[in-house]
């Protein structure tokens, strides 16, 4: 039992060391480890696994000493019966190498999709015949039956000019492609005369006189066809009009100012000055009326009627810009139900700038003075406020009910993603802030106005009957309970009924495994207590 080395023949001896005879097996307690005996350079002796440094390069014979197959993932075939052949070509067929064989003189190795790639003889023309150009047909390479020219000129069209023949065509300068009565193609500066009847000539301009056809109104004309105006200089004219057909638009009435001319249903030129009326002086428009305020445009209408400005289609949009752009203002956009661009079918948004002064504010007008702020979003922080002195907000609430609160939640449902409020985890101030609540993903914490920053205790809280035995003196019984989510070193907090607490003795309780509480009643009288059933609270506090 020493400590002490033990040596044996470890002075000059070269003597060999000879332990046990032919008849003993030789034990060495040290070497657990299944294996072979291996030494390092010193002469430490260990054992394990065969390592490279066990086997001498170039000893291992592959034919004698090697099994089984070597897997692709490792550099080998994962097929042992793999034959090269002269003229092969080894592939995969997606789990191990294989060998095409060899193909015969001419051919060329063909994919065959995901199958195996197969040798096959494609088929060429023998001869090449002059202006014939090679297509594939699919499987091979064919001669067209169409014959092209060997040479072509600069800007040159193609074109069939017979059945399988392709000519060129020169081109010339201002030239335009026409085709003559049996359609040959050419080149020409000028338009077949069938064509040109079919180009209505407008006229021209003779000495000031438009000796020209009638201009339809829809191409920049009048189509009414007045000729000139004729008669002495005086104030008076004379139109004189080509044909019956021939009108012109007139009042029946003089025009009142302000008034918007229109035409009505008989194409007579009509006022309505009540409700149609322009401000030249001041640049405003009255529909619906002609008393106008300090707006560009007034709308009038009987009291309580409905007014609307609407688009005459479902998929467009409607805008309000305070600028020209959506750069240089705020703007509000209203979308029908077929348009989908931003905000969507059947839409609103209301968009502001991101500058230090750009907000969206929600006033209230004694219409007098006084202007009370209640509701406003900044636009370059997006901060948001609702002013607390002038109302209440409700989210969720009854209809037509009026909020209690300055914040006022509806009740929550058990269906998922319907709680009546939820925090976000995140990462808790780096300095408490008074009255700030926080959550970062385990606790919640509120701080006081002394900036103490408390963690808010999670309770887990069940009731049950114990009945306890009875106890001899000195002595406790231990009864278990389970609280779902308790942990060891959790707080706990025991609720006993009244008559429970006897005289004398005490209950404690702990979290003695996961997700169970031990409740202990100790008796520390002179006698035997027998405490009686009841119903105990047992609450865990988590923090």
């Amino acid at each position: 039992n020493s400590n002490y080395d033990t040596r044996i023949n470890t002075g000059s001896s070269t003597g060999n060391v000879v332990i046990g005879n032919a008849g003993s097996s030789l034990y060495l307690p040290k070497f657990t480890t299944a294996g072979v005996l291996h030494n390092d350079a010193t002469g430490l002796v260990s054992s394990g696994l065969i390592v490279n440094d066990d086997i001498q390069d170039g000893t291992i014979d592959l034919t004698q000493k090697v099994t089984g197959v070597l897997p692709i993932a490792n550099g080998g075939t994962n097929n042992g019966s793999l034959a090269v052949t002269d003229g092969g070509v080894i592939y995969t067929d997606g789990t191990k190498m294989m060998n095409t064989g060899a193909g015969t003189a001419g051919q060329i190795l063909r994919s065959t999709g995901a199958g195996a790639p197969v040798w096959s003889t494609p088929s060429f023309p023998n001869t090449a015949n002059n202006g014939k150009l090679m297509i594939g047909d699919g499987t091979n390479w064919v001669e067209t039956d169409a014959t092209y020219p060997s040479s072509t000129t600069a800007y040159q069209l193609l074109y069939s000019s017979a059945e399988n023949t392709v000519t060129g065509l020169p081109t010339s300068n201002n030239g335009v492609l026409i085709t003559d009565g049996t359609g040959v193609p050419s080149i020409s500066s000028t338009l077949p005369l069938a064509v040109q009847g079919n180009i209505t000539s407008v006229g021209t301009i003779t000495s000031g006189t438009w000796e020209g056809n009638v201009i339809a109104s829809a191409y920049g004309g009048t189509g009414n066809g007045f000729t000139k105006f004729v008669g002495p200089t005086t104030s008076e004219k004379t139109f004189t009009l080509p044909d019956a057909s021939a009108y012109i638009m007139t009042s029946s009435s003089a025009l009142t100012q302000g008034s918007v001319v229109f035409a009505d249903a008989t194409g007579a030129l009509t006022q309505d000055n009540a409700n149609l009326f322009w401000d030249n002086t001041n640049k405003r428009l009255g529909i619906g009326t002609n008393s106008l305020s300090g707006n560009r445009l007034t709308i009038g209408g009987a009291s309580g009627s409905y007014e609307a400005i609407s688009r005459n289609i479902t998929d467009g949009a409607l805008g309000i810009y305070g600028g020209t752009t959506e750069a240089t203002g705020a703007y509000f956009k209203i979308t029908g139900i077929g348009e989908d661009d931003s905000p969507g079918h059947g839409s609103a948004e209301f968009v502001i700038r991101n500058l230090t002064d750009s907000k969206f504010a929600l006033w209230s007008y004694d219409g007098g003075s006084s202007w009370t702020p209640i509701f406003r979003v900044d636009g370059y922080n997006g901060n948001t406020w609702l002013a607390p002195s002038t109302g209440k907000v409700g989210i969720g609430i009854t209809a037509g009910t009026q909020p209690t609160a300055l914040l006022h939640l509806k009740a929550g449902s058990s269906s998922a993603n319907n709680a009546p409020l939820k925090f976000t985890a995140g990462t808790i101030l780096t300095t408490a802030e008074d009255g700030a609540v926080e959550y970062d993903g385990t606790n919640f914490y509120v701080t006081n106005n002394s900036n103490i920053r408390y963690t808010i205790a999670k309770t887990l809280t069940v009731t049950t009957d114990l009945d306890f035995p009875n106890t001899p003196a000195r002595t406790s019984n231990d009864l278990t309970v389970t609280v779902t989510g308790a942990s060891l070193g959790d707080v706990v907090a025991l609720g006993i009924f009244n008559s429970a607490v006897l005289a004398n003795s005490t209950y404690t309780a702990w979290v003695s495994a996961a997700n169970t509480v031990t409740v202990r009643f100790n008796n520390y009288s002179n006698g035997a207590l027998n405490p009686p059933a009841g119903t105990f609270r047992v609450s865990v506090i988590k923090y």
